[in-house]
Formats: structure tokens, C-alpha cells, sequence
């Protein structure tokens, strides 16, 4: 164990000042479905947005049950595609739940991409990572650790010895439906985010848009995805998960779908169909322009001037700038910084 300790320890010091594990692994480049309209999802967003020209539909989901179905009934309705983006997803009862719904999709022959954050737990990430050895399954990871497999012990060492880097994570979450329908906000996957937790939960939002704000957040995706900081999970130690470790993980989401039938979370779910009246219309939706502010996955180097690029706070500081009268907020974190102290100031010294 002593050897192994040293030898790791100097793999890291090395990795510290290397690039991005598995940066050399040649990845195919993928973008989001070209043709909506082909799919039962994008024809029943279209007769909606045809009499809304220019407009995109939105649906805040102030309740985690309701993000949760949300989800699971678009993971039901996708025919082609679905993208997901999180910051992390729980191997929980709801995020179990989840993932056997996007498994169920992957069956069914639907492309599926998961990008994921990779600090998160490294256990839990394991099993979901089993998800990859399906061939309609394909999971990247965001800005990894070298450390994983038998190293996992290491990683909080490699967390100080290359701070610069890994200090750098990727927060978007994003969930696409044959890019047709999409989901962002403040909500992970997990039982806190989804009023499942007996003990956790937090106040997060999430907005549902249909109409012509969709194609921009594939398209953010997209840019996530083919980013050199996004990397396939078979270029990293120990693989791509193998069938085995898929079969493992598809009994225990069938345990689990088991074990949660009946429950009170369940009945509560059975309860619930947000997503039908949305499609047809007979639940209303705020129809206004929209606009997508995210920044560039290499927003370091945009910072920094080393490349062209989005940072979204720029658009967002001349929104705030603009008010009149009010501003609304809602956010889990508040850390404005010097700037952000003073900007906020200038609203109060302005009545607002």
C-alpha cells in the first residue's frame, strides 16, 4: 500500500501539471437532432409555436415533484435524442429512478449523451457510469480528475496539487428531449432537488421552454460536449464500463423501482401529468421572447483574454443595469464580489 501510495502520489504530482486526462483521446464530434419537426414531440410543440410566431413558451416548475415527472415523462417521449447536462446526478431513489428511465430510452433506440461534472462522489459516479456500456449510451466528463479506479483514495491530494485546474467545474444543467422540449435551471438529479429527501431539500427552480429558445440550449450542449475539457469515460482509467457492470446496475434500478412501489413519493408521482397538458395546450404557458445567456466551456480562457468567447455575465450585468423599478432574484448562491457589491448598491442608490 506504501508503494502504491508513492507511486501515485507521484503520477498526481505529474498529472498537476499535465493536461486534461484522456485530452489525447480522438472523440467523434456530435450535434443535436437537425430535424424536430420529424418527431411526436417537435409536431406537438409546433402547432403550439405556430400561433406564437417568435416567441418561445415557458413553464416555471417551482416544485421538485413536478421536475422530477417532467423529466421522466420526457425520457417516456423521446423518439430520438436526449441530452443531458448536470453538475450531478445521485445514484438516489429518484436519480435511480431517472437513469432507468433514460436506460428504458436507450432501448428503445434513442441516442442518448450525458455529460457530467466530475466532482462529485466517486462511488456513486461509478454505477452510473455503467450506463456507458450501452451502445445508445454515451457519457463524457467534464474537466476529470486523474484519480479514479484504485487511485480514488488520491483524489483529494490531486484536488491541492492541481488546484488551478480542477478548481474550475461546470454547473449547467440542462435536460433536451429530441430537441424539441428542454429543462434548465437550479435542480441536479437527486431526492433533495425533487422534495424526495426525508431530511434535504432545497428550494431550487427549473424552467420548461418549448419554441425556439430549445435550439439554443442544444446548442450550448453541443458546445459542452465537443469541448477539449469534455471527456469520453472510455479515455479515462479503467475504461469504459463493461456489460457486466450494466447488467449490475439494471437490477439495482429495477430493486429500486420495486422497493419505491407504493411508496408515498410514488402515489404522489402517479398523481401528476404536468407534461401532456403543456403539448396540447390546455395548459397555459408564458409565451415572450427569451434569450440564453451561458458562458464558453473555456470561460478561464475567455476571462483571460486567451480566446474568443461567451461569459454570460456581461449581458447580464446590462439587463440589471437597465431596470426600472424592480429586481427579482432567486438563486442558491450569492457571491457578488466587489463588482457585484457595487452594482447592487447603484440599484439601491437608484430606488429599485
Amino acid at each position: 500500500m506504501r508503494r502504491i501510495s508513492l507511486i501515485a502520489l507521484l503520477l498526481l504530482l505529474l498529472a498537476g501539471c499535465a493536461t486534461v486526462p484522456g485530452s489525447y483521446y480522438t472523440k467523434q464530434e456530435s450535434t443535436a437532432l437537425a430535424h424536430p419537426e420529424t418527431t411526436r414531440l417537435g409536431q406537438q410543440v409546433e402547432v403550439q409555436t405556430r400561433a406564437h410566431a417568435g416567441l418561445a413558451g415557458f413553464r416555471l416548475i417551482s416544485q421538485g415533484v413536478d421536475g422530477f415527472l417532467l423529466r421522466a415523462e420526457l425520457a417516456a417521449a423521446a423518439e430520438h435524442t436526449l441530452d443531458l447536462q448536470y453538475f450531478a446526478v445521485q445514484n438516489d431513489e429518484t436519480g435511480k429512478m431517472l437513469m432507468d428511465g433514460v436506460l428504458h430510452a436507450a432501448e428503445r433506440g434513442v441516442r442518448v449523451r450525458l455529460l457530467i461534472d466530475d466532482s462529485g462522489d466517486v462511488a456513486r459516479d461509478r454505477q452510473v457510469m455503467a450506463l456507458a456500456a450501452h451502445p445508445n449510451v454515451e457519457i463524457r466528463i467534464f474537466n476529470p480528475f486523474f484519480s479514479r479506479g484504485v487511485l480514488d483514495f488520491m483524489r483529494y491530494v490531486e484536488g491541492v496539487v492541481a488546484s488551478s485546474r480542477l478548481n474550475y467545474r461546470m454547473h449547467n444543467k440542462v435536460f433536451v428531449a429530441d430537441n424539441s422540449v428542454a429543462i434548465l435551471g437550479g435542480r441536479n438529479i437527486g431526492d433533495e432537488y425533487f422534495q424526495a429527501s426525508k431530511e434535504t431539500e432545497f428550494g431550487d427552480f427549473d424552467v420548461l421552454t418549448i419554441g425556439p429558445l430549445v435550439a439554443p440550449i442544444s446548442k450550448s450542449f453541443d458546445s459542452f460536449w465537443n469541448s477539449d475539457l469534455s471527456i469520453p469515460i472510455e479515455a479515462l482509467s479503467f475504461g469504459k464500463p463493461s456489460a457486466a457492470s450494466l447488467d449490475e446496475y439494471r437490477a439495482a434500478l429495477s430493486e429500486n423501482l420495486s422497493k419505491m412501489s407504493g411508496s408515498p413519493y410514488v402515489q404522489r408521482l402517479a398523481a401528476g401529468d404536468p407534461l401532456t397538458p403543456i403539448l396540447t395546450g390546455k395548459s397555459a404557458l408564458i409565451w415572450a421572447k427569451g434569450e440564453l445567456l451561458y458562458d464558453s466551456p473555456e470561460k478561464s480562457k475567455v476571462q483571460s483574454g486567451e480566446e474568443p468567447g461567451r461569459l454570460m455575465r456581461h449581458p447580464l450585468v446590462d439587463a440589471i443595469k437597465s431596470v426600472k423599478s424592480e429586481l427579482l432574484v432567486v438563486s442558491p448562491y450569492l457571491v457578488p464580489g466587489d463588482g457585484g457589491m457595487k452594482l447592487l448598491e447603484g440599484l439601491r442608490d437608484r430606488g429599485i
